[in-house]
């Protein structure tokens, strides 16, 4: 067993010193563990004292007060040292030879290091275990930080964050109360197992738990509640209380430091949240403005990205995506065009018909686009969305000639709100088209030109998307 590897070197040592042949015995776990320096040690034929005995055997023989003691007959020494950790028997050092003044030397020196290595072994499994259990608590914080990105809605990140606190103190039910952004006398009140509780009492919970917010400081009850602040730096954002400890047991100092841990983690994540959502608006905005750089190059366009981005959110609603599917959706349909960047002026201002090389340079602008975005990492998933937002349904369209359900479903979503702006948008090149001219275009070519699923949810949304 490498867990012994110390002892079992000593006592190889040991037996190249000294003319001695030893056995280690362990019993741990209900597994009784053997090594010797021969594999006849346990079998030798001298008489009683070297009788052949199981390890088994061995153990139930030994004295359990004396440190070690030893037998001799007809010329041959047998020493058993017993290895005990506080007053638990773990096993025995069996060490044999012909010279018994030689074991009696030697059975203190083997006594004393074996228990010392023994000890430091059974300290290490402690420490060990202790490390595991600081590291649940560990992982405990991590799943509040996974949660960040799967749940966007702060209600609902705050129950998920309260469910992990209730779980790590070991409570029955729980509160987190927040303050409400840019509104410092407003709360987001979240609670679990309250369910059979009266109104009065919910709020009697929660005006104690904005009173912790209010003050700053815990608050602790042993037998009934614990309550303590969210904070940032100074400042404090929220509070987070559970009651009713499981086995009708009280709350310890342990507890009251568990959920300040827990409590500055969610401070952390909640402000960390707000620092990424105002980059994320920077970097939306920043977009935005390259985008109408980009669409005001062609007058035909101006404002084109901005309304698909509309409409697309409209069908989202429709299909029901989640938010994060919205965020990036978004992102994709304000970039779609990205690659007419590329175009020269001369074919973004044609008046009339193209010419089928300027088509053809047109028809370039999604391989154009993701060129140019294949730089930003943070955007390569939403790649082939730009690549294929020109893709048909049946399979016709450009660049890769792909059909169906091949089409990623944010390009089949963006070419549906595509093509009705572009019909019912101003062109110089066409007369442009009522929003019900548009309608019964999308609904003929449903099918063909566009996944059927997403013009029926585009239609039935339409009204409610501001224009």
């Amino acid at each position: 067993m490498k867990e012994y590897q110390e002892i079992i070197n000593f006592l190889q040592s040991l037996s190249r010193v000294q003319p001695v042949d030893v056995a280690f015995i362990l019993k741990e776990n209900g597994i009784t563990f053997v090594w010797q320096t021969g594999p006849s040690l346990l079998g030798k034929e001298r008489g009683e004292v070297g009788r052949k005995l199981s390890p088994e055997q061995i153990l139930s023989q030994i004295p359990y007060s004396e440190k070690y003691f030893i037998k001799s007959e007809n010329g041959f020494a047998q020493c058993i040292i017993p290895l005990k950790v506080g007053e638990e028997l773990k096993g025995a050092i069996l060490s044999c030879g012909d010279n018994e003044e030689n074991l009696k030397l030697t059975a203190p020196l083997i006594a004393e290091t074996i228990s010392t290595l023994l000890r430091q072994h059974y300290e290490i499994d402690s420490l060990t275990a202790e490390i595991s259990s600081r590291y649940e608590e560990l992982s405990l914080l991590y799943e509040m930080g996974e949660s960040f990105y799967s749940m966007v809605e702060i209600e609902k990140r705050s129950l998920h964050f309260l469910e992990i606190a209730l779980t790590a103190v070991g409570a029955e039910r729980g509160n987190l109360i927040l303050y409400k952004e840019r509104k410092p006398l407003s709360f987001i009140f979240v609670h679990s197992g309250y369910e059979n509780s009266l109104k009065e009492e919910l709020i009697s919970i929660r005006e104690r738990a904005k009173e912790v917010c209010l003050k700053g400081r815990p608050a602790l009850d042993e037998k009934s509640f614990l309550i303590v602040p969210l904070k940032i730096q100074d400042r404090t954002i929220g509070a987070i209380g559970v009651e009713k400890k499981k086995g009708n047991l009280s709350f310890t100092a342990g507890d009251l430091k568990l959920l300040t841990t827990i409590a500055s983690q969610i401070a952390m994540f909640l402000e960390n949240v707000r620092l990424y959502e105002n980059l994320e608006q920077l970097l939306l905005n920043t977009i935005k403005s390259l985008v109408a750089a980009i669409d005001a190059k062609d007058p035909n366009t101006k404002g084109h990205s901005e309304r698909v981005v509309r409409y697309v959110l409209g069908i989202a609603d429709a299909l029901r995506l989640s938010e994060m599917e919205r965020k990036k959706l978004e992102l994709a349909a304000l970039l779609h065009d990205v690659g007419k960047i590329g175009l020269p002026d001369v074919i973004l201002e044609n008046v009339g018909t193209l010419s089928r090389q300027k088509w053809r340079r047109v028809k370039q602008h999604p391989q154009m686009g993701v060129r140019i975005l294949s730089h930003v990492s943070a955007l390569k998933e939403l790649l082939p969305v730009i690549r294929s937002h020109h893709e048909r349904y049946d399979g016709k369209g450009y660049p890769d000639g792909i059909k169906g359900n091949k089409i990623p479903l944010f390009a089949r979503i963006i070419a549906v709100a595509d093509a009705y702006d572009a019909m019912t948008a101003s062109r110089t090149y066409r007369v442009r088209f009522g929003s019900k001219e548009a309608k019964e275009e999308l609904l003929e070519y449903a099918g063909k030109q566009f996944d059927p699923q997403i013009v029926k949810a585009f239609i039935r949304v339409l009204g409610n998307v501001k224009k």
